[in-house]
């Protein structure tokens, strides 16, 4: 998921088909304090990765995702 907006955006997720989801997962974040920020030589740490567990995922869940990010959900289905 891509945030570009000021304010964190919700979303519904329906995993379609699936049926056997873990309640627990990981994101992995990119986020920074605005769209334009870059990471330059001796400043590298305005976007940096974070990696947070995530909780309620489901077979349909909803999930809020951070302004100005980039999100990578890591959903396991036990397959």
């Amino acid at each position: 998921m891509v945030n570009a907006a000021a304010d964190p955006q919700p979303l519904h997720v329906d995993l379609a088909g699936v049926s056997n989801v873990s309640r627990t997962g990981k994101a992995i974040v990119l986020t920074s304090t605005s769209p334009s920020a870059t990471n330059k030589p001796g400043d590298t740490e305005k976007a940096v990765p974070v990696t947070v567990s995530v909780n309620g995922l489901g077979p349909s869940f909803d999930q809020s995702f951070a302004p100005f990010s980039v999100t990578v959900l890591q959903i396991d289905t036990g397959h």
